[in-house]
């Protein structure tokens, strides 16, 4: 009878953490936004926000930014929902954002630019070459490509982070629905 209920204790206590080490780490759907591959956590730096997010940001030692600040968005997976993996190729492409400035930069798993030999992290709204109708094209590869490319380190998983500076309304107001570019893979 003891050793059934310090063996009840023991799994709850298992689920707990894992449960809450889930909801920290990659967020729930009661606390972060998904849009395609894209996660956002909207209630960051609201005098309001839940214990989850506050625990995230504290713990990846991230700096969170209100709404009307920017809006930050993180993909993990590609718009296919496979992992992202820096031995592969990707596209990003999209259409022009809606914001003062915006960011696309590769980061590893720990939150920290990717290092790469070129030293080239990150695209913004002011130095991307974009096509004739204002879409644009940023290729992800270790090997060099022509055009907006980001050369990928030795890591093996990666980040993406978009953050779009001083958004427009309704993209505060549904950050879901914002149209976002899509992660495609193109070879690995």
């Amino acid at each position: 009878m003891v050793f059934d209920a310090l063996v009840f204790i023991l799994v709850g206590l298992g689920l707990g953490y894992y449960s809450a080490d889930r909801a920290v780490t990659d967020g729930l759907s009661f606390i972060t936004e998904r849009n395609g591959p894209w996660t956002i956590w909207p209630g960051v730096a609201s005098p309001s926000a839940d214990p989850y997010t506050r625990a995230h940001f504290a713990t990846a030692g991230k700096l969170g930014l209100k709404q009307f600040e920017a809006l930050v968005y993180r993909a993990e997976t590609d718009s296919g929902d496979r992992p992202l993996d820096a031995s592969c190729i990707y596209q990003v492409t999209g259409l022009p954002l809606e914001s003062r400035w915006w960011n696309l930069a590769v980061y590893t798993p720990g939150h920290e630019l990717m290092p790469n030999p070129a030293d080239r992290h990150s695209f913004n709204s002011e130095n991307l070459i974009r096509e004739p109708d204002g879409s644009f094209r940023i290729v992800l590869a270790r090997e060099s490509r022509p055009g907006n490319w980001i050369p990928l380190g030795d890591s093996q998983s990666l980040e993406l982070v978009l953050t779009l500076f001083a958004p427009p309304e309704a993209y505060r107001e549904a950050p879901e629905a914002v149209a976002l570019p899509r992660i495609e893979r193109e070879a690995c």
